[in-house]
């Protein structure tokens, strides 16, 4: 997949990193959703142009999404990671 990021603000109260003017949080995604709509594509710029159009222009501008976390280790969670993406169509 491409080497894009998410950046956001989380919205939670106490963040380090939110509660800092022009701060965000960077993340990966790692949904198999977005991985397998890039695999669907032989041409490597038509997927990373399908990927970046679905996963980021469509949609910040056309839906509501969530970002499902995860982490890989029990404990302590610091390492915090987009596991999957939710979308939901806006409201008219």
């Amino acid at each position: 997949m491409t080497s894009d990021s998410y950046t956001f603000k989380c919205g939670e109260k106490g963040c380090d990193i939110c509660r800092e003017v022009g701060k965000f949080h960077r993340m990966e995604c790692f949904d198999f959703g977005a991985n397998h709509l890039y695999r669907r594509y032989e041409n490597e710029n038509v997927a990373k142009e399908k990927v970046r159009d679905r996963c980021f222009t469509k949609m910040k501008f056309e839906s509501d999404c969530w970002f499902a976390m995860g982490t890989h280790s029990l404990y302590p969670f610091l390492k915090w990671m987009i596991v999957g993406l939710l979308w939901m169509k806006k409201a008219s």
